[in-house]
């Protein structure tokens, strides 16, 4: 379970800036009033598949340590539920991307910032009671 735990806290860092990279791409293309790029179509879907493949080892994580979460286990929890909403969200970028190229491109930026946004949320604000260091690997 340490592999796990030690996988999922330093992903955390890839996904933040696959995000980035993600928002940077749509951004350009929404200022240039172009359709999104190859590159930024393909970092939409590598920042998708990575958030998937995130939630899937925080959700064995959670399963795995549910018996000895003793206090952590409503942070845990609202930890999960943040992330599952951004993952959402991200995952709904296809039923956004209709229409004008430099609507999708606007749309698609602000699906990445909406998600970076309740990442952030989720690792510092929920997930983290009062005292914890989060930038502690």
């Amino acid at each position: 379970m340490d592999l796990i735990s030690t996988i999922h806290s330093h992903d955390r860092w890839i996904i933040f800036l696959l995000g980035i990279v993600s928002f940077v791409l749509c951004l350009a293309a929404f200022l240039g009033k172009r359709a999104l790029s190859k590159s930024a179509l393909l970092s939409l879907r590598i920042y998708a598949l990575m958030m998937t493949f995130q939630f899937a080892i925080g959700l064995v994580q959670l399963i795995g340590r549910w018996d000895d979460a003793g206090m952590m286990l409503r942070h845990r929890l609202e930890h999960a539920f943040c992330m599952l909403l951004a993952l959402a969200v991200l995952h709904m970028r296809g039923r956004w991307s209709k229409g004008s190229a430099v609507g999708t491109a606007r749309n698609m930026m602000l699906v990445v910032l909406t998600s970076i946004i309740l990442v952030v949320l989720g690792i510092t604000v929920v997930s983290m009671p009062k005292g914890v260091n989060i930038f502690g690997m």
